[in-house]
This record gives structure tokens, sequence and C-alpha cells, in this order.
């Protein structure tokens, strides 16, 4: 028989700075400081003015300084053109853990003018900037972005209508794309290097013009793009030539779903500048980096946010790195059989994997005061409930993610190589001393019945207590001194044989984790975020898989959960973040009860059942 051994720590967490009407900072448990109760605390979100938000943009780091943007809407913000246009929100870091909200970057309407060319100002992109990334070139940061002209509404001005009145069918309907609906790519600096929070930025530049820069059969339909970066081919030439790919899209039916007559929702285009850094000279497009979808494969349409990064550049290990917003990526190599169209190629070497589910389109990028690739993604929920006297908002980004490359067998087969994700260390300052949870604290007592035999542990290596414990009727266990809407928990759980030796988790254990955001005494209503046994040695937390079902991977040693709770954003991070979820949450105001969920299977508790009974006739 065996038992295993719980080990929780649960920390309560600081808020984070930001400067707004609506002020994290300020928030105390009496005190929402206008953000109302539902808003996040260390999770960066716009506040300037509080609104929606999706899309993490462009981050990067400069002088000290960590910067990241998100594609957001700017009600009441001068020169905005409003109908729901996304810009770009701004905010600034020296920790990853604690974030100032800056004014937005660019403003969907704010600047005038036609639809430009090559090296032109941008001109009035209404329907505003799309995902882009950013890149230090010469010591300067500049960010690439689409921009957007559909002409839907009298404010728009793209130069000639469109017959499809839905903008986006009319974005991706390669017939009307010549001189009606293009895109173009552009870029933005800014204004002032001497200022470490970099609040201005430079009107957008185009320097790719969707209405004539597309290479065949590809349309001029641009849409996210990566950051740039550098060849050593290039290099080693004398040529300051920068490279990036951009999202395109031909369609040639309505439905853009038929590969066989021509339809590509998902393309990545790869552009080379013509003059080395000066970017205003333009960009020549030289075929595709990445085909999602190659024949024989279906459709599976558009896949937004992408980025590319080399492994020099992203010093992950072996491996070169493409990902989606969409929570795919893929592990690969990075190809290149000479300077011209279509000699340029991403080749995975392993197939696609997830994120994990909730944190999406999301941008990444290597820093170098941490020594490691960090990513943020987006974290959606709907409009939030109305509060009376808060402005509307809604969404999140999760917090910052290390990323580390494991060469262990993926998640997702049985085949080596894939990325973990794990809260920035910074997030460690944040917790609030003494744990709400520690060794000291009395464990009740609880009737094994005919659930696993279990020895709790509380906090870091302290001493072990021998009281059996079992969950209710409902799996939980209540766990009223780790209590609260702003959290970081960790749960560690080890099995052994009864003679202290140490034994690999079971195959079937059933359901381990913790409920947070419940009801009174942590029974029932609340998040669930668990570890869950399946199928033939499968496991999973949600619908983020650790282990297929049949595999041949030993059994892990022990479980590991960590959980952040933020108000109302929950993030999870599973056996050291080879399995991640995030998801927004809106509970009514007592629900802010934790509890320990313990599940086990129904065949171990049969055949523990049936064992005693064997044992008892035998007797």
């Amino acid at each position: 028989m065996m038992q295993a051994a719980w080990l929780l720590a649960a920390f309560a967490a600081r808020g984070a700075p930001a400067d707004d009407a609506c002020n994290p900072a300020r928030i105390t448990a009496f005190d929402d400081a206008g953000c109302g109760r539902y808003f996040p605390r260390f999770h960066p979100k716009n506040a300037k003015p509080l609104a929606h938000n999706n899309d993490a943009n462009a981050p990067f780091e400069f002088g000290g300084v960590h910067h990241l943007f998100m594609q957001a809407i700017f009600p009441g913000v001068p020169g905005y053109i409003g109908s729901g246009s996304v810009g770009l929100g701004h905010l600034a870091s020296r920790d990853t853990a604690t974030w100032t909200v800056i004014a937005p970057a660019l403003v969907p309407g704010r600047y005038g003018g036609r639809m430009g060319r090559v090296g032109e100002p941008a001109g009035n992109a209404t329907e505003g900037y799309y995902s882009g990334s950013a890149t230090i070139v010469g010591g300067t940061p500049r960010i690439i972005v689409p921009a957007v002209f559909f002409p839907t509404s009298a404010n728009h001005t793209c130069p000639v209508s469109c017959a499809d009145r839905d903008s986006w069918h009319c974005m991706l309907d390669t017939p009307k794309l010549r001189e009606t609906c293009a895109m173009t790519y552009t870029t933005s600096s800014p204004l002032n290097l001497s200022d470490p929070l970099l609040t201005e930025w430079s009107p957008p530049t185009c320097i790719v013009d969707g209405r004539v820069d597309g290479v065949q059969p590809h349309g001029p339909s641009f849409d996210d793009t990566t950051h740039a970066w550098q060849d050593q081919e290039d290099l080693a030439a004398g040529r300051d030539t920068w490279r990036f790919a951009g999202q395109t899209t031909v369609c040639v039916t309505n439905g853009c779903d038929n590969h066989s007559a021509g339809d590509r929702p998902t393309y990545l285009q790869l552009f080379a500048s013509r003059n080395g850094s000066d970017w205003t000279a333009g960009f020549d497009a030289l075929g595709d980096l990445f085909s999602f979808e190659p024949d024989g494969e279906p459709d599976a349409g558009i896949m937004n946010s992408p980025d590319f990064w080399k492994r020099e550049d992203s010093r992950l290990g072996p491996v070169d790195l493409l990902h989606f917003g969409s929570n795919a990526y893929w592990l690969g190599n990075y190809t290149r059989r000479g300077d011209g169209a279509g000699q340029t190629a991403f080749v995975p070497s392993t197939p696609q994997q997830q994120f994990g589910p909730g944190a999406e389109e999301g941008k990444g990028y290597y820093s170098a005061q941490l020594g490691k690739f960090l990513w943020w993604g987006w974290i959606e929920s709907g409009a939030a409930p109305a509060e009376p006297g808060v402005p509307a908002w809604d969404s999140a980004l999760s917090v910052a993610r290390v990323v580390e490359y494991d060469p262990g067998l993926s998640t997702a087969g049985d085949f080596n190589g894939m990325l973990t994700f794990r809260p920035v260390d910074a997030l460690l300052g944040l917790r609030v001393d003494p744990p709400l949870v520690s060794a000291a604290d009395a464990w009740p007592m609880h009737t094994v019945g005919a659930t696993e035999t279990v020895a709790t542990e509380m906090a870091a290596g302290e001493a072990e207590t021998t009281e059996a414990l079992s969950a209710g009727a409902d799996g939980l266990l209540a766990l009223p001194n780790a209590s609260g809407n702003c959290l970081d928990i960790e749960l560690n759980v080890t099995w052994h044989w009864l003679n202290g030796s140490a034994a690999a988790v079971p195959p079937d254990f059933g359901a381990v984790g913790v409920s947070v955001l419940g009801a009174a005494q942590g029974r029932g209503n609340g998040t669930e975020l668990v570890i869950t046994s399946g199928d033939a040695g499968a496991l999973a937390m949600g619908s983020a898989p650790l282990a297929p079902s049949g595999s041949a991977r030993p059994r892990p040693a022990a479980l590991s959960l960590r959980v952040l709770v933020d108000r109302s954003v929950v993030e999870a991070f599973a056996q050291g973040g080879r399995a991640t979820s995030a998801s927004m949450h809106f509970p009514p105001a007592d629900h802010v009860h934790t509890a320990l969920v313990w599940r086990p299977s129904q065949s171990r508790s049969q055949s523990r059942s049936q064992s005693r009974s064997q044992s008892r006739s035998q007797s």
C-alpha cells in the first residue's frame, strides 16, 4: 500500500503599481482605487484608459527597463477614431513583476494623411494597428506593426471602396486587394531615447506596401509580424540586411477554405531589407518562411501573432523556434540555400505543440538582463460584470513566463524536445510573509474511509504529520488559512510505500490539485486546477497534456502544481511548466476560499476494497 505526502505553501501577493485614475498600487482590502474589485494586481493590463485589450505585442528590453505592448482600444484618448479599432497600449517594468502603465504608443486615427507608399508616413490607419514585434537596431528599438485601412465607414481613408462590406472578408479576398483594401507594414521608434519609459513614439512609416510588394501567388494581404533578425550569411558578406516574416493570406474562394482551389489561409512570407538598416528603402519579399498548411493537410484558418527565433537569438538551446499566437509552436531548423526567393525555410523537427490553454496571441524576447527568454500571452475574459463607477473593461496579459527548452520527451507524444513555461522569479518578491499556510498551522484530522491513506506536510521540508486525511464527497478539503483572492500557491505530491521507500506516481491516482475563488469553506463553485490520470498512464492538467495515453516513458517521481490567483485572473503551471493554463473569472465577492482537491480514481478505491475483502476472508 502507498501513502501520498502533501507539501503545500500558500502566500498572499502584493499589488503592482500603475499610474492612472485606476491605480492598482492603491488597492487594499477596503479600497479598489477606481479599478473595481476584479482588476488584477500583478498581471499586466492597460489602464490608460481602463478598457479592452487583447494580443501581447512587441516586448523588448532597453536601458534596464522591460517594455510590453498590447492591442487595446482607447475611448476618450485624443485623436482616437473609435469604432473598436485597436492600437498599442504600453507598459514598462524594471523587474517584470510590477508594471507602470504608459500612455498609448500608437493610436488609430491620430495620424492624418493618405495611405503612404514605402518610405512615406503610413497615413491615417483608422482600422488600427495589428500585432507586431520589436527589434533593437543600431541601439534604437523599432516596432514593426501592420497598419490597416478598410473603407467600411466615412472615416476610413482607403481610396477605393470594397465590394464586400465585411472588412475582414475584404482583406482576405485576393481579387479585390490590388488597390482597394491593402494593408501596409510600418515601423515606429521612440522619439526620446533618454526617457527611460520611452513614452512617445514616432508616427509610423511604411516599409512594405501591400498594393505592390506581394510575391505571387500571394496576394498583398498582410497581418501580424515577427521581430526582425540578421543572418550570418549576410553579415559575413558585409551586408547589413534585416529580415522579418509576416502572416500572409491568399483567398480565391469566399470561404477561404478550399486548398485545391488555391486558398492559402496561413503562410509566413519572408521579407529582406533592400538597404540594410535603412528600412525606409523598403523590403523585398522572398517567399514562404513556413507553410502551415502543406498539400495534403486540412486548412486550419488563420493563426495570428507569429514570431520566429533563431537559436543564437533566443538562447533556448539547439533548436530554432517558430510560434503562433493561437497556442501552436514548432521546434526545428532554419535553413538558407541562397539569397533569393524560395531559398529560405523553417523546417520543423517536432510535430506541432501547444503552449497550454488560455494565454494566447503571445510574444517573447531574450532578456540579457535576466539571461532568460521571456514570454507573455493574452488572457481573454469577454466582458467583465458592470460595476458602479468603474469603466467597462475586459482581458489582461499573463505574467512574464520564463521559457526553457526541455530535451526530454514531449508531453504531446513520444518524441524529444518541448518548451516549458514558468512564472518569472521576480514574482516571488511579491509574496507577503509570513505564509498563509506553514508547518506551524494545525492540520485537521479526517477519516480515511475508502480513500487513499495520505500523510500531510505543510511548508518547505519541515516536520511531517501523520494524520490521515480524506476530502469530502465532492473531493474538496477546505483550507481556510489559505483563502484570499491574491495568492501564490505551490503544491507538491509524492507517493511512498509504507516501509518509507519512494514510489512513482501511480498510473491511476485520480485527480489532485487545488480549488480557488470558491464559496464559503472552500466548498463548491470554485475554479479547479487539477492534475488528472487518464487511460493507459495518461496525465493532464485540464486540456493540457502531461503524458499521452500508452506512453512508454517512466512514471514521474512526484506531481507539482503552482497556482497564481490575481483577483480575476488564475494561472496554473504543472510539472515545472510542462503544462499551463490561464483563465479569468468574476465570482461573487465572498468567493475567496481555497480547497485541496483529492479525488482518488474509482479503480484504485475498488482495488483496495477488493484487496481488503480478500484479506479478511483468508484470515
